[in-house]
């Protein structure tokens, strides 16, 4: 079992996720990574917020250097989750290792965009239609990816998430939250955790997500693990 207890320092960095689509024809534009990590695998378009940019701005910017897509304005983009990746420092031989690493994406979705998906240096875009099918993800996404896309696909497609035309603006509204943690140095899932319902907070706020936060749902996940022989994913 991980260890439920932070070290003293807690890194966190900042990435934003968008997935431009149309709920009304069931079809959303996906990207395949051209280089980097998940290379060859699909997903939404986005990357690392550059400081002292906004989380809004660093979608936008991500989105346009990825697709060369533009929101046609921010009322079009919905603020749907979070994905957290919890690096945890290696406990091998009893010793501990690196500092935690944690990874806070910021999902969007985005109904209305001006421009033709095209082709950069980062990514091939592609059209694709609801519901993807599972080979299709088994074949062409990462292994952490095919645990919460399905979860947020259905929600926007089943117009779970249309309760607000700014969706989470004020901190009021629930998305989906997805936390996944490694040790240091492992390619190994260790435990993970998949909320629907998750209250997100506002986007206004410095630390989406605070320590007692993660370390709740860092022991939630260590416990499920202990009480099944494999891993599962329980949507709450």
């Amino acid at each position: 079992m991980p260890p439920t207890t932070f070290p003293d320092t807690l890194t966190h960095k900042n990435f934003t996720l968008i997935f431009p689509l149309d709920a009304a024809k069931k079809e959303l534009v996906l990207g395949l990574k051209k280089r980097g990590f998940g290379k060859g695998c699909y997903n939404g378009f986005g990357g690392k917020v550059e400081p002292p940019e906004s989380i809004l701005d660093g979608a936008i910017r991500e989105l346009e250097e990825e697709s060369t897509l533009v929101p046609t304005s921010i009322d079009a983009m919905k603020y749907v989750g979070l994905l957290l990746f919890h690096t945890l420092p290696s406990i091998a031989n009893g010793k501990p290792g690196d500092n935690v690493l944690l990874q806070v994406v910021y999902v969007f979705t985005l109904a209305s965009f001006n421009g033709t998906p095209t082709e950069t240096e980062e990514m091939a875009p592609k059209l694709f239609t609801y519901p993807l099918t599972e080979n299709f993800m088994i074949d062409n996404m990462l292994p952490s990816t095919k645990q919460w896309l399905p979860t947020l696909l259905d929600n926007i497609f089943s117009d779970k998430l249309a309760s607000s035309e700014k969706y989470g603006a004020d901190g009021s509204d629930t998305g989906f939250l997805y936390y996944a943690s490694w040790e240091s140095g492992s390619t190994d899932m260790l435990n993970c955790v998949l909320k629907s319902n998750w209250k997100l907070g506002s986007l206004e706020e410095e630390d989406a997500v605070s320590d007692a936060v993660l370390l709740e749902l860092m022991t939630e996940a260590a416990m499920r693990k202990e009480e099944t022989s494999t891993l599962e994913i329980q949507s709450v």
